[in-house]
């Protein structure tokens, strides 16, 4: 049995207009926050930390999810992570010429 975990999950609701294609199309996002359950256009159910979803009407939904991970990375990997992205953006850059 699957335990409820949308009960701590704290919910905004935005709206606004956009003009596209000369049309004036209201969207509204849906953000929530807090370990909860998400089911992807594909039929997956997948746990995520926070979620997002645009509701453009007729243009169609999209969705933005960040995965829950049961290992945190520490500091230390952390850091590697950094300095692996900072080596490969001075190599591209390098390749580009602009440094």
């Amino acid at each position: 049995m699957e335990e409820k975990l949308e009960e701590n999950v704290v919910e905004s609701v935005e709206t606004w207009t956009e003009e596209i294609g000369g049309e004036t199309i209201v969207a509204t996002m849906r953000r929530r926050k807090g370990l909860h359950w998400v089911t992807t256009i594909t039929g997956e159910r997948v746990l995520v930390d926070e979620s997002a979803t645009v509701d453009r009407g007729r243009l169609g939904v999209s969705l933005c999810l960040t995965p829950h991970v049961e290992h945190q990375p520490t500091e230390e990997e952390r850091a590697e992570g950094r300095r692996l992205i900072q080596e490969t953006a001075a190599q591209v850059l390098q390749r580009m010429g602009i440094w």
